[in-house]
């Protein structure tokens, strides 16, 4: 009996029989089960649909997490239509990456950039060198152009740093008259204090800042604001011995009897320093010669220090308020 195969029908090994199979499987593989899905983006995907303005294909790699993780700071490098369209895209500026893009954008002087980060709420408080955001870094190193690129952008003039101060704390503190003038100009709170309690005006006054206490106080800065021990301007004032700004103080209507926690007074700081004027200023103003520290009054302490004429004064002002 023949074995031959019928007509038109080839003879095929096992061997054969199954590379035909497979080929056959591979065949039908994307009509069965769809195309096969693509593999995984790569920064040459990303750069190349940035670099073509690729809107879909941002959107996608955006979609599937795969824009590198700083892409937003790198686009400020490029263009600002390349930053906006990934901002249009759904690129997360609300991360390290936006707040990182924001202080890039600031430092190299494109405020357009900063703007579309700021409106796709990009944080501000990236920081400039530890524990300082923005604003405060800037005014801790006097970089005016930056200060004035935040303040163009809308920066929170009473945001609060790691260090618990802020752009008018750090202004008062360092005499920066011109600063201090355009943040109150602009809105900034005259009794923002530290985390210590330390208002503008107490720093201003321990430092002897005349005219920078004088600009505060015509801002309506609180001149019996205490610090968290209990000091005011006008104990900081007489301590330093800055008896014109203690003066200023007490026209401003500064209580002149206020005593910190340990029960230091202006009379007694003024008392110890041998200013005269100052005590007479004070005891004007309703200073009490006979209150004490550490159990003895303010004459006590003008004599230690050899102001015997001053402790004489404050003797008698004593036994006259007695």
């Amino acid at each position: 009996m023949s074995l031959a195969h019928p007509a038109g029908v080839q003879h095929r090994s096992p061997r054969n029989r199954r590379s035909f199979s497979i080929a056959i499987a591979i065949a039908i593989l994307p009509t069965a089960c769809g195309e096969p899905p693509p593999g995984p983006a790569t920064t040459d995907d990303y750069a190349a649909a940035l670099d073509a303005g690729d809107r879909a294909a941002i959107e996608r790699l955006a979609a599937a997490g795969e824009i590198p993780d700083n892409a937003l700071r790198r686009a400020v490098d490029r263009r600002c239509n390349r930053l906006a369209l990934l901002l249009d895209a759904g690129v997360d500026a609300t991360g390290f990456d936006g707040a990182s893009a924001l202080a890039h954008s600031l430092s190299r002087d494109l405020p357009e950039c900063a703007t579309r980060l700021r409106t796709a709420g990009a944080r501000l408080d990236a920081w400039g060198n530890p524990g300082r955001h923005l604003l405060t870094a800037a005014v801790a190193r006097g970089d005016r152009d930056q200060i004035d690129r935040l303040l163009a952008i809308g920066f929170p003039l009473d945001a609060v740093d790691r260090h618990g101060t802020n752009a008018l704390l750090l202004a008062a503190d360092g005499g920066d008259l011109e600063l201090t003038r355009r943040l109150l100009a602009l809105g900034a709170d005259p009794d923002v204090t530290d985390r210590d309690g330390w208002s503008a005006l107490t720093l201003a006054a321990r430092k002897g800042h005349l005219d920078l206490t004088r600009e505060l106080v015509t801002a309506g800065a609180r001149v019996d604001g205490v610090s968290a021990l209990g000091w005011t301007a006008l104990q900081l004032a007489a301590q330093a011995g800055h008896r014109e700004v203690a003066l200023e103080l007490l026209a401003a209507g500064a209580p002149a009897d206020a005593a910190s926690v340990v029960a230091e007074t202006a009379l007694i700081w003024a008392a110890r320093g041998g200013d005269a004027d100052l005590v007479r200023a004070l005891l004007a103003a309703g200073a009490d010669p006979t209150r004490r520290l550490d159990g003895v009054p303010a004459a006590y302490w003008a004599h230690e220090a050899g102001h015997g004429e001053l402790a004489a004064d404050l003797e008698r002002a004593a036994e006259a308020g007695g």
